[in-house]
C-alpha cells in the first residue's frame, strides 16, 4: 500500500468512527475541549453596575493615605445592607461578604470602621490571615477549603486586604510569571463559584508614571484582572475610578472625602467614606484627571515592559538580543520600540568585547 493510500485508509476509518459517535470525547488526557454549541451564553452579573461584577477578579490600587481600606470596607458594608452604590439609583441585593485582612486588627480597625459605614454585621465575616496552628494563609493553598465556606455562605464579595500579604513567602512580586501564576487560579476559582473578588494593593508615589504601572510590583497586577480600580489624590481632591476596563466602559470618576463619626461603644470616632455624588463626572476618565493612560486590551507596550523587567529582574545580566527575542516571542512589537521601553525602565547597557559587538542589558536590583 502506498503512503497516500495508507493515509486515505486512516481518514476513512476516522470518518466511520465519527458517524458512529458524532460527539467527540470531552476529555483527551488532561485536555478538556468544549464545542461552542454546548456553551451557554451568559451576561455579566453586576453588583455595582459597570464597576463590580460577580465571577470576576478585581484589583484596587491606591496611594498611602487615600483611604483604600476604608473604600473597600464601605463597599462591603453597602453589600451587607443591600444599599445603593455611589451615583447608582438602584439598591443592590443584601448579601454576605468575606473580608480577609492581613494588616489591620479586626477589633480595633476593621469592625469599628465597618460600623461607621453602617454595615450589617450579621452579613460580614472576617477570615484570619493565620491558619489554626499559626501558619500564614496562602490563597492558592486554601482555595479548596474556602470553597466549602463559599458553598455554605454564598458570599457576594471576598476582599483581600492587602492581596500581596496572602501570597507565598518566596513569591517574587516583581515577576510577571510569578504574579500571573498566583492570579490565574484565583480567576478560575471566582468564575467557578460566581463570586466577586477584590484584591487591595498599593500604588507607588511616582506620579510621573502611568497609573497602570504604579501598582507596586509587576504590571501583571493590573493586566491580568478584567477590571482594576485606583484611588489617588489630585489637586487636593481624592479621586476614585477605573485604571483598566476589559468588560466595561472606562469613563466615570468619583470624588470622595474621608470623614469621621462616633461608633456605639467606642470613645474615639472612626473614619468612613463620604461620596461626593454631586461631584461625580460621568464623562471624565481617571487617567485624564491624573494625566495618565487607562490600560485597554491589546496594549502591547505595557506587557513588553513587564517582560523586560521579568527577564532582567534582581540585577540579572542578559544579552540585548536575547531580551528582544524573549519579548518578541510573546508580543508583536518592533525592536526599536523595545529599545525605547528599555530606556524608560533605565536599563543599563554594557558592550562586550567580542567580534559581534554584543551588548548586555541589566536593571539595578532594588536595595
Amino acid at each position: 500500500m502506498t503512503t497516500r493510500g495508507y493515509l486515505n485508509g486512516i481518514d476513512e476509518a476516522y470518518t466511520s468512527l465519527g458517524s458512529l459517535n458524532p460527539k467527540p470525547p470531552k476529555k483527551r488526557g488532561r485536555l478538556k475541549i468544549t464545542n461552542g454549541a454546548d456553551i451557554e451564553r451568559k451576561d455579566y452579573e453586576w453588583i455595582w453596575p459597570q464597576m463590580l461584577a460577580k465571577g470576576e477578579l478585581h484589583i484596587f490600587s491606591g496611594e498611602g493615605g487615600v483611604g483604600k481600606t476604608q473604600i473597600a470596607i464601605d463597599i462591603a458594608a453597602r453589600i451587607t445592607n443591600g444599599d445603593r452604590f455611589p451615583n447608582c439609583g438602584v439598591s443592590c441585593e443584601a448579601r454576605k461578604v468575606l473580608y480577609v485582612t492581613a494588616e489591620d486588627d479586626p477589633a480595633k480597625t476593621i469592625m469599628p470602621r465597618f460600623d461607621a459605614c453602617g454595615g450589617n454585621q450579621e452579613n460580614f465575616d472576617i477570615l484570619d490571615s493565620q491558619l489554626i496552628g499559626g501558619d500564614k494563609v496562602v490563597l492558592s493553598e486554601i482555595l479548596e477549603e474556602l470553597a466549602e465556606y463559599q458553598v455554605e455562605n454564598q458570599y457576594e464579595l471576598i476582599t483581600l486586604d492587602p492581596v500581596t500579604a496572602l501570597l507565598p513567602e518566596r513569591f517574587d512580586n516583581n515577576s510577571t510569571t510569578d504574579v500571573r501564576h498566583q492570579l490565574h487560579p484565583l480567576q478560575m476559582w471566582v468564575q467557578k463559584y460566581n463570586v466577586a473578588m477584590l484584591g487591595v494593593a498599593h500604588l507607588t508615589k511616582n506620579v510621573q508614571t502611568k497609573i497602570a504601572h504604579r501598582t507596586v510590583g509587576s504590571g501583571a497586577w493590573i493586566n491580568a484582572p478584567r477590571i482594576a480600580w485606583a484611588a489617588s489624590k489630585h489637586e487636593d481632591e481624592l479621586l476614585f475610578g477605573k485604571a483598566k476596563q476589559n468588560i466595561t466602559k472606562g469613563k466615570g470618576v468619583y470624588k470622595y472625602s474621608v470623614e469621621e463619626r462616633l461608633v456605639d461603644g467606642l470613645s474615639e470616632p472612626r473614619p468612613y467614606v463620604k461620596w461626593r455624588e454631586d461631584a461625580y463626572d460621568a464623562d471624565a476618565e481617571l487617567s485624564e484627571l491624573l494625566d495618565m493612560t487607562v490600560t485597554t486590551r491589546g496594549d502591547h507596550g505595557h506587557y513588553a515592559k513587564e517582560l523586560i523587567q521579568d527577564k532582567l529582574r534582581n540585577g540579572t545580566f542578559a544579552k540585548k538580543q536575547e531580551v528582544i527575542k524573549y519579548v518578541q516571542d510573546r508580543v508583536d512589537i518592533g525592536e526599536r520600540q523595545i529599545e525605547r521601553l528599555a530606556k524608560e525602565l533605565n536599563v543599563q547597557t554594557k558592550r562586550l568585547n567580542d567580534p559581534h559587538g554584543s551588548h548586555l542589558w541589566s536593571i539595578s536590583a532594588p536595595t
